[in-house]
């Protein structure tokens, strides 16, 4: 009788303790708004699953759990899905179930087949394809950074013009109009002119030069940065202006040269995409991965 009675009151006494420690209601408000849980199913499925491009339509976020709507798009066309997605006021972190108990290994990283390695000298060849004008590619800057960081002179980093966003900015901002079209891809294409130009002439100033045009560049009008201020970021920097000039007025070639390439190594072509040794393309937030799986000798994995 006595045990019967002590297990009774100390029934009592949890049940007491999560009625109150957990008042009803209050156990169920989500730890994350629907702002941050659409950019982090969005980040997660373009960078880490690899998908060309993701459209939250509708979350819900029902007995602790979010549920979300969400439009995919890959290369077999779009296809509407319902995601559940993990949540609890215990932790800051959540996890998108079913994605990650699918995934051995990120889609976004994938190898390029019948392709040859080109890394030279000891180190890993690693090129970025990236439009500056690309939202995208200035959301991923500070994740290349962080990239190039960790492995810093364990592999060979270059930079290549894909053009994407620059030339959409210059239809939409032509409005149908051809000749002006024209004329605003030839400002919009300056900035790749120039980044590339730095790039052949002094390489060791590519990182400052691309912040400098950054800080000139408004991401909310997206206007072009005129070649004036491109010209003084180069000065800046003590890059020749005669050599810069020169490289500029041929520096078409370098354009196509890369478009060409991201032709040979990118389907579909997409910015920001990274390709390691010429057989591995990557997303930016899979590279680090692709790396040290594929590549475990390099320094800094």
């Amino acid at each position: 009788m006595r045990k019967r009675v002590a297990l009774v009151f100390v029934l009592f006494v949890l049940f007491s303790a999560v009625f109150f420690l957990f008042p009803r209601g209050q156990e169920l408000k989500p730890v994350y708004s629907e702002a941050e849980i659409t950019k982090e199913i969005t980040d997660y499925l373009v960078e880490w699953w690899g998908f060309w491009d993701v459209n939250v339509t509708g979350l819900e976020f029902v007995g602790g759990k979010w549920f979300a709507n969400v439009s995919i798009t890959s290369e077999t066309g779009t296809v509407p899905t319902r995601i559940l997605v993990y949540e609890s006021n215990v932790s800051n972190k959540f996890e998108l179930l079913w994605m990650n108990r699918l995934l051995a290994k990120p889609l976004g990283l994938s190898e390029l087949p019948g392709k040859q390695s080109c890394s030279e000298g000891g180190k890993l060849s690693v090129m970025l394809f990236t439009d500056p004008y690309c939202e995208a590619c200035i959301m991923h800057r500070d994740a290349v950074k962080r990239f190039k960081q960790k492995f810093n002179k364990s592999i060979d980093f270059s930079y290549h013009v894909l053009l994407t966003e620059s030339v959409l900015l210059a239809q939409k901002k032509a409005n149908g109009n051809a000749s002006l079209e024209t004329l605003y891809s030839q400002e919009y294409r300056s900035a790749s002119r120039y980044l590339l130009c730095v790039q052949e002439l002094k390489k060791e100033k590519f990182a400052d030069f691309e912040d400098c045009f950054y800080r000139k560049y408004d991401a909310e009008l997206k206007e072009p940065v005129s070649v004036e201020e491109l010209s003084a970021c180069a000065s800046e920097l003590g890059v020749s202006e005669s050599d810069l000039s020169s490289c500029v007025a041929q520096s078409d070639s370098l354009i196509y040269s890369d478009n060409a390439l991201a032709s040979t190594y990118l389907a579909p072509s997409i910015t920001p995409r990274i390709v390691l040794d010429c057989t591995f393309k990557s997303t930016v937030r899979t590279a680090e991965y692709g790396v040290c799986k594929e590549f475990p000798e390099t320094n800094g994995c």
